[in-house]
């Protein structure tokens, strides 16, 4: 089992964190808009965004989210889905959305899984449609991956996954999806330091995957994408794809992020969870510290690496 108090390993955590939310936090005001149109996105501080420079979005918002439950939970899908349902209400916990002005709104299949989960109390409640395969479940997963890293049970690990994920997201592709990135975010925060950066991507290339798309990214058929065929949508395999692209093809985190945030789409998720992949390799000395500065809770987000490691389950 890893030494959780490993410097090393706490820098990763940190880093990946608050990669996630930098991420968020540059593509924020920018979602939606096409390629062609985005402006070249490269600080903070940029015209065209709703919230102050360095705000983020549910995106980091339920993430955060995820991580306060299991720290103050353990692990338990209901309370996960009262925090995400207080989100939609307006209520959401202060440390999960510090701002006077009211949250924005979630993702129509995260909307829908709360109000079904609201009249009839069940936990799962995630459309199990693959037409209903957004991004939702993988955006906030990495806390668990962090809480989780002194977890021996492989099953049990990838168990905890799928009804994180199942909660407002319930297909197939999304589960996998999940899983794929859970699985690379723990190897890369565990990686051995002379480890190289496909070596890492391709290490579930030979595990079963049901979906044939998710095996198709897990074998890396991305790495010789040019950009014009990487899609940036809100379709899960199209964002996960995106970010495991733009990570592969950067040589630092802040390019990694400035890249996955111009490929214009659901550019925040994408560039989020591009940030956490780049944030546990590069780890938290290596981001950007002129974002940092203006990042809305950078200080208790990353306070959040050591409590999560802590935490992690045995």
């Amino acid at each position: 089992m890893p030494n959780t108090n490993n410097s090393l390993l706490i820098h990763r955590a940190e880093g990946a964190l608050l990669g996630h939310a930098l991420g968020n936090a540059l593509g924020l005001g920018y979602e939606s808009c096409s390629r062609e149109t985005l402006p070249f996105i490269d600080r903070l501080a940029m015209p065209g965004r709703f919230l102050p420079p360095g705000s983020w979005s549910d995106d980091t918002g339920l993430m955060l989210s995820l991580a306060y439950s299991l720290l103050e939970k353990g692990f338990e899908p209901e309370d996960q889905m009262l925090r995400y349902l207080a989100w939609q209400d307006k209520k959401a916990d202060k440390r999960c959305w510090p701002l006077e002005t009211p949250p924005p709104p979630l993702g129509s299949s995260t909307q829908a899984a709360l109000e079904k989960f609201r009249h009839t109390d069940e936990v799962f409640s995630g459309n199990t449609s693959s037409y209903s395969a957004g991004n939702g479940g993988l955006m906030r997963l990495l806390p668990l991956v962090i809480w989780n890293l002194n977890l021996a049970d492989e099953g049990k690990f990838l168990q905890q996954v799928a009804d994180a994920t199942r909660t407002t997201h319930g297909s197939l592709i999304c589960i996998e999806a999940s899983q794929l990135l859970a699985l690379l975010l723990r190897h890369i925060l565990l990686r051995d330091e002379t480890a190289e950066i496909e070596t890492c991507l391709l290490a579930f290339a030979d595990a079963y995957w049901e979906d044939e798309d998710i095996g198709a990214l897990a074998a890396g058929d991305y790495l010789t994408k040019p950009e014009a065929a990487i899609r940036s949508g809100g379709y899960v395999l199209e964002t996960l794809e995106a970010a495991l692209w733009a990570f592969s093809t950067s040589s630092t985190a802040k390019e990694a992020l400035i890249t996955a945030v111009n490929l214009g789409g659901d550019c925040d998720t994408v560039a989020a969870i591009t940030g956490s992949l780049a944030g546990a390799w590069y780890g938290v000395e290596q981001l950007p510290e002129d974002w940092l500065d203006d990042l809305v809770e950078a200080s208790s987000i990353k306070a959040l690496g050591k409590k999560l490691l802590k935490g992690a389950a045995v």
